[in-house]
């Protein structure tokens, strides 16, 4: 309220209205400023604040309440400068007071709500520890934020506008009708988003992982995104696999439950062999090669089992363990090399497949019956001219 002595004179009303204005902005100030101690004082006392939902609402809420201060300096300024009779020319200032007000309101509500479901989402994203993060905290939680912030506003905006006495009615229609075609129109966008949302909330595949999908395609994955994951094959291409086709499919994740990868080197030695030191020397050389490297699990002895007596061989399988699948391969191959050096010098015969092969004569190579007159002579000639390629008759 304008003091009487006040409200004849433009200048002062208005320097009077400045004052009030000024005074709730330095009471927001002074206010922001004991939240910002308070907020100090509890960090301080915490071991992990991110992790504090009371100090991640306290810091959410900070700069709302400073706005709240500073917009009730605004409406009182606005009411005083309405009342004030110097100013009556001024026509509908009241009106234009209010509405602004309800607008500033409103906006404001939205603003206060959007900060604090932020604040909740990235305090439950902080929770989980880094090494267990999953793409649910770097991908599609930001995601939600952007999303959740346009949703508030977009209501907070229609309640507004209802308040004001503005018909929304066929907003919402317009709306209805134009989000329906805009979801015809991205259906698939929507179902791989959908899907991703699946594959990421689970869990199950993780950057760096190596994946196989659906024994077709594999490799390590380097992104797992809200509509596609990219796997990086072996020959160092990249693959695009939308999210729709992993839900879809039988996926193998090498990386889980422990990175560790079981090896098998299959071998097969001849029927002659002693088996018992067939088996002490492979143990024996496979355990050198995962003592000598680094890209062994030491904590997996390797073991020899023969599997079944094959067609030329006893064949047998020498299993061990690497830190991951590209480990397996440089052991599989350091010890696929020293066994074969090794029975070589045991003396340990590796049989290589062999087929007997039989066919019947032509008839003009048959050889002739002997007679009973004949001293074997003519059959020997026989034999002979067969063996040249000469017909006989």
């Amino acid at each position: 309220m304008v003091p009487e002595l006040l409200a004849g004179s433009v200048m002062p009303v208005i320097l009077y209205a400045l004052g009030i204005l000024a005074a709730f902005v330095a009471a927001a100030l002074l206010l922001n400023f004991i939240m910002g101690q308070v907020l100090n004082f509890l960090v301080r006392r915490h071991d992990n604040p991110l992790t504090a939902f009371n100090i991640r609402m306290v810091g959410e809420l900070r700069l709302p309440i400073v706005f709240v201060i500073v917009l009730l300096g605004m409406r009182t300024a606005i009411v005083s400068l309405s009342q004030a009779s110097a100013l009556a020319s001024i026509q509908n200032l009241a009106e234009a007071g209010n509405a602004l007000w309800i607008i500033s309101i409103g906006a404001l509500a939205c603003y206060t709500v959007s900060r604090l479901l932020r604040g909740v989402m990235r305090w439950y994203s902080a929770r989980t520890s880094t090494d267990t993060r999953t793409a649910l905290n770097t991908v599609i939680l930001p995601i939600l934020i952007r999303i959740t912030s346009i949703v508030v506003f977009a209501l907070g905006a229609l309640v507004v506008l209802d308040i004001m006495g503005i018909p929304i009615t066929p907003m919402l229609a317009g709306i209805g009708i134009g989000g329906l075609a805009v979801a015809l129109a991205l259906t698939p966008t929507v179902t791989s988003f959908i899907a991703g949302t699946y594959v990421v909330a689970e869990g199950h595949i993780s950057e760096g992982d190596y994946v196989e999908i659906d024994a077709e395609r594999a490799g390590f994955v380097t992104n797992v995104g809200w509509r596609s994951t990219v796997l990086r094959s072996r020959f160092n291409n990249l693959i695009v696999v939308p999210n729709n086709l992993i839900t879809e499919s039988i996926v193998t994740n090498y990386n889980t439950p422990t990175p560790s990868v079981t090896g098998i080197v299959e071998c097969g030695v001849s029927y002659s062999c002693d088996l018992r030191r067939v088996e002490e020397v492979c143990l024996e050389i496979a355990g050198e090669v995962v003592e000598e490297s680094e890209e062994s699990n030491k904590n997996f002895e390797p073991v020899v089992r023969f599997a079944e007596f094959a067609d030329s061989n006893i064949n047998f399988r020498i299993i061990f363990q690497g830190v991951d699948r590209a480990a397996t391969f440089a052991i599989k191959h350091e010890i696929i090399m020293r066994v074969h050096a090794r029975f070589k010098e045991e003396g340990i015969e590796i049989n290589y497949p062999v087929r007997k092969l039989t066919s019947e004569l032509p008839d003009e190579y048959q050889l002739p019956a002997p007679s009973e007159s004949d001293d074997g002579k003519q059959g020997e000639s026989a034999v002979a001219a067969a063996s040249d390629g000469v017909p006989t008759g």
